[in-house]
Formats: C-alpha cells, sequence, structure tokens
C-alpha cells in the first residue's frame, strides 16, 4: 500500500489497515523506529484495559515492579520483531559460541 504525506506532513491510513488494526477516529497509535523502518501500533484505550483480568499478584505489586514487567514486554517483542526481519541478530548479551 502506498500512502502519501501531505506539506504539512500528515497521512492518510489506508482503510483497510485501519480496519486490521480496529483503529477509529480519534484513537492513539505508537510509532517506532528501528533503522529505516517505522512501525505503527494502537495504544489500547484505557476502558478496554480495565475490562482484562489482573491476577493478585500483579495487583500487589509496586509500581517500580510493573514497569519492570512492562520494559520486559516490550523488549522481547522488539527483539522478536528483529528476528522476524534480520535472521542474523543476536542480542548484545548473547553467547557467541
Amino acid at each position: 500500500m502506498i500512502a502519501r504525506v501531505t506539506s504539512k506532513g500528515q497521512m492518510t491510513v489506508p482503510k483497510n489497515v485501519r480496519e486490521f488494526m480496529g483503529l477509529e477516529p480519534g484513537d492513539a497509535v505508537l510509532i517506532s523506529m528501528l533503522g529505516e523502518k517505522v512501525t505503527m501500533e494502537r495504544i489500547i484505550p484505557l476502558d478496554e484495559l480495565e475490562r482484562v483480568p489482573v491476577s493478585e499478584e500483579v495487583r500487589t505489586m509496586s509500581d517500580a515492579e510493573r514497569q519492570r514487567l512492562i520494559d520486559e514486554g516490550h523488549r522481547r517483542r522488539w527483539e522478536a520483531k528483529v528476528r522476524r526481519e534480520s535472521p542474523d541478530w543476536q542480542p548484545e548479551d548473547a553467547d557467541p559460541t
């Protein structure tokens, strides 16, 4: 799919992409850059997050512990994406042997 950027830097997300991502007018998206590639993810609104059951273990964690879990999840998703796109990629802490 091709989209054009306007003189104001705006771009229309194609209809089939909006439908696939479940984007509605006013939704927020997270735009990430990795080298020359840019990705876009729908940010789940808080009212949708409230429907997700939260275990007692997570509920009793400190904010710092919860943030560590979130950061670890983001890192894992990013590494999985990079692996799919770059088969020779190794994480910095990987054993070279």
